[in-house]
């Protein structure tokens, strides 16, 4: 009798890019090699210690113990090879450190195994858009759309991929749509603070500042305090001629970068650029300078890395 694949609860992963609850965006970090202990030809299942490593992977992804939650979930496959979470964890663990790759190898042995959960075609999609497969990515989230009502009745699940394929208009210079598509996340959850801040974003980047600002200041509301918040709405006010209130906004930015870097070490580029544009705001130039050029560096440094490894395949 063939075995039942092992399902997972949509939310038993918390991806720190995607999920409304938790919005940060990825970084890159260096490949990682780990060797997969499952055994070629027939493999003895035991559930029972799956189940084991399985949890324990949890914990270690939750905890930000990326490398050792691939251990972990490798161990329960190893175990269990039918174990769809188990796959799904690894795939996720592997996207957070940059092995796009090889997480898309994982999360389509997750979707062989259970092709009815939605959030393994969600997660597969945010790795397409890291990728720039872009038409992969866009099958997958709309595949996602069409299952997560199927798997969950919390309407927060079905944000997640609209909001994936606003990312993913931005990249394309789609701009209209993108709004579009972070709108129907905020309908499906309307504290998603991530949401309401790229709409932002996007709005300020058609100038459309009023909207933007509106955008900002929700997200505010709602205790998004990623300092970058007060970057862009800083800007949108000066745009509109609120300067006062575009220095207030810069002045605080400046202050929270400090506690943002403590809290989000890896976000060093984008908060090197956000400071840069606060300091330009408050017409600090050379020092403004000085944090774009780290920024420059620190791009520099990802592509080697990512030359380095793509060398290493």
């Amino acid at each position: 009798m063939k075995k039942k694949p092992v399902k997972t609860p949509a939310f038993d992963l918390m991806p720190s890019n995607y999920m409304p609850s938790n919005y940060k965006p990825f970084h890159f970090n260096p490949r990682m090699a780990i060797i997969d202990p499952i055994p070629s030809g027939k493999r003895i299942i035991d559930s029972a210690a799956a189940r084991i490593f399985y949890g324990n992977g949890l914990t270690s992804y939750r905890s930000g113990k990326k490398e050792k939650a691939i251990e972990d979930f490798t161990m329960a496959i190893s175990n269990d090879y039918t174990h769809a979470g188990a796959w799904l964890g690894r795939a996720d663990a592997k996207h957070y450190l940059g092995r796009y790759n090889e997480a898309i190898e994982d999360f389509t042995e997750s979707i062989k195994l259970d092709p009815s959960e939605a959030m393994s075609y969600d997660r597969r999609g945010v790795t397409f858009i890291e990728l720039k497969k872009y038409q992969e990515a866009k099958k997958d989230l709309e595949k996602a759309i069409e299952l997560y009502p199927k798997c969950t009745e919390s309407e927060q699940s079905y944000a997640l991929p609209h909001f994936s394929l606003g990312v993913m208009y931005i990249q394309l210079g789609e701009p209209k749509k993108a709004i579009d598509e972070y709108t129907k996340a905020i309908g499906f959850d309307s504290d998603y603070y991530g949401a309401y801040f790229e709409r932002g974003i996007t709005h300020a980047s058609l100038k459309k500042y009023k909207e933007a600002i509106d955008d900002f200041d929700k997200a505010i509301k709602l205790c998004y305090d990623y300092f970058l918040v007060y970057v862009h709405r800083g800007d949108a006010l000066k745009a509109m001629g609120m300067h006062t209130e575009a220095i207030r906004d810069y002045k605080t930015a400046v202050e929270g970068y400090i506690e943002d870097i403590k809290k989000y070490p890896n976000n060093c580029i984008r908060e090197c650029k956000g400071m840069s544009l606060a300091l330009i705001g408050l017409g600090k130039e050379a020092e403004a300078k000085q944090f774009s050029d780290k920024a420059k560096r620190l791009e520099e440094d990802i592509e080697f890395k990512k030359l380095t490894n793509k060398n290493l395949l």
